[in-house]
Parts: structure tokens; sequence; C-alpha cells
């Protein structure tokens, strides 16, 4: 998962993006989720969960 993330760390980086954390937790929250076929309010919940 870490070097997924790092891949699209730099590709942000390379379109002038910053990885905010909430993108960061976002980011992470579509990765372990990948399989899953996940609502916005499904992503919403999962990142406000991990932030708790």
């Amino acid at each position: 998962m870490e070097e997924r993330l790092n891949r699209v760390k730099q590709q942000l980086q390379q379109s002038s993006y910053k990885l905010t954390p909430q993108r960061e937790a976002t980011l992470r929250v579509l990765i372990e989720n990948e399989k899953d076929h996940l609502s916005a309010e499904d992503v919403y919940l999962k990142v406000k969960d991990k932030a708790t």
C-alpha cells in the first residue's frame, strides 16, 4: 500500500498539488478498499472514523 501511496504522492507533486492530511486520509481509504465500490458518503464516513 505504501508503494501505491508514494506513487500517487509523486503524481500530485508533478501536477503542483499538495498532499494535505485530508487527501492522504482519503487516498488511504480508497487504496484499502480498492476491491469495494464505495459511494462518496462511504468514503467520507471511513475517513471521518479514521480521524477520530
